[in-house]
């Protein structure tokens, strides 16, 4: 009979592809840097640091409760509303995040009472 082909497994690959990616990460942003005008790459630079801090106030805000108007730099107003459903009442929290001419709402559910 013919003998089984045994193939040779590399350990390397997942490391590999993972420096050749980093690699052409580089040189995309050396071409990009070398293309586009400083202006535009400092309002891009801006705007993702804008939705940085925006996602991590919006992780504080939803692992907990806070009394604070201002987190990270971005000013938080908060309000919050009743709704009653079948012998329910859900709070309903809304906040609204501003920063120069930027903003963001949302609303996250508060306290779920059941009302006998």
């Amino acid at each position: 009979m013919y003998r089984a082909e045994r193939r040779s497994l590399r350990k390397n690959d997942g490391y590999l592809s993972f420096g050749l990616l980093i690699a052409l990460l580089f040189v995309a942003a050396a071409m990009m840097s070398m293309i586009t005008p400083l202006s535009i790459a400092t309002s891009a630079f801006r705007e993702c640091l804008w939705e940085f801090r925006l996602a991590i106030t919006l992780k504080s805000i939803y692992l907990s409760d806070f009394e604070e108007a201002e987190m990270n730099g971005l000013k938080i107003e908060k309000s919050s509303r009743s709704v009653f459903s079948d012998k329910t009442e859900i709070e309903i929290i809304h906040y609204h995040i501003t920063e120069g001419n930027n903003s963001f709402d949302f609303e996250k559910v508060g306290n779920i009472a059941n009302i006998s």
